[in-house]
């Protein structure tokens, strides 16, 4: 049930039509943007929302003890919020909308809450506006896991069960070759091992790529001379050029034996279960005593947890 006050619950069940509704967008980059389908501004709870620039919501989805809520949104691109460049660069990937309703005759009695969702997906049209495809927060922490083995860890890279601090392992670099079809370059700043940015991150800081990120699929460590090269899970969206900087992010394959025990010395925070016999366990026995030569603790201890640890802890 949603919270609500007596008094505006009053209003509502009057069938006011003093209500309207009132955005908040928070685009990733911090940024935040406050409108209301009121056609004057409203100062509500000490900000101010603006006539929008031509929002509309379709539909909200929201089924009783079903998944969290979702929605349709349409907005009308222009210089004032969203022009068709801003949503070519992604500036409203993972965008988060709440949507609350008032009285705007009593604006004292509070407001009532109607949605809360993270941008899934945006798609633009050739008439000058966008459709967006809101996913609900609501009920994110009601869903509730299988008990199931894992051979990969099931850890969030860098979160706090992970331990690692992926900030601090971030680099900066230039560019000091690209490929004619855009989906590699290559940079002098960084020397590591073959493949060791698979999974990873880059996101440009200069250059018509400027605040752009892209995944990696692989990279490769050349000899002469010495530099990596990092391809692209998928091309990205404007020519890069020689002397564009940015700054790269490792990722992580979830694996025990490349990504935990070679890349980040994190054994004893892996949440998998490595060793639970399958098909392939007769060939594990190497990566076994690779890992008990380095990783803190037993290698029959860390064996011990992987076989007793039944449910997602």
């Amino acid at each position: 049930m949603k919270a609500i006050s007596s008094q505006l619950r009053s209003l509502i069940g009057l069938e006011s039509t003093n209500l309207c509704r009132l955005w908040t967008i928070t685009l990733l980059n911090g940024s935040v943007y406050r409108f209301t389908d009121l056609n004057t501004s409203i100062l509500f709870d000490g900000n101010v929302y603006t006539p929008d620039p031509g929002i509309t919501v379709s539909a909200i989805r929201s089924e009783l003890n079903g998944p969290p809520s979702d929605a349709s949104i349409e907005v009308a691109m222009n210089d004032d919020f969203l022009t068709k460049d801003m949503a070519r660069r992604g500036s409203l990937d993972e965008a988060k909308i709440n949507i609350n309703m008032v009285d705007y005759r009593n604006l004292g009695v509070g407001s009532v809450f109607m949605f809360n969702g993270e941008v899934s997906e945006v798609s633009v049209t050739d008439v000058g506006s966008c459709t967006l495809t809101v996913s609900g927060l609501s009920g994110r922490g009601d869903a509730r896991l299988n008990e199931r083995y894992s051979e990969s860890c099931r850890n969030t890279y860098g979160d706090s069960l992970c331990g690692i601090d992926v900030a601090s392992l971030n680099v900066p670099f230039t560019i000091t070759d690209v490929a004619l079809r855009n989906n590699w370059i290559e940079t002098d700043d960084l020397d590591q091992i073959n493949n060791y940015w698979l999974l990873g991150t880059v996101t440009f800081t200069t250059g018509d790529s400027i605040g752009q990120r892209y995944e990696l699929n692989s990279s490769s460590l050349l000899a002469t001379p010495t530099r990596n090269r990092l391809y692209f899970a998928l091309k990205p969206r404007f020519q890069l050029a020689i002397g564009d900087e940015g700054i790269i992010t490792p990722g992580c394959g979830k694996s025990i034996d490349i990504d935990c025990r070679q890349k980040n010395n994190n054994v004893a925070n892996f949440r998998g279960e490595p060793f639970v016999p399958n098909f392939s366990f007769e060939t594990s026995t190497d990566l076994v005593s690779k890992i008990s030569s380095s990783a803190t603790g037993s290698i029959e201890e860390t064996v011990l947890v992987s076989y007793e640890r039944y449910v997602i802890n």
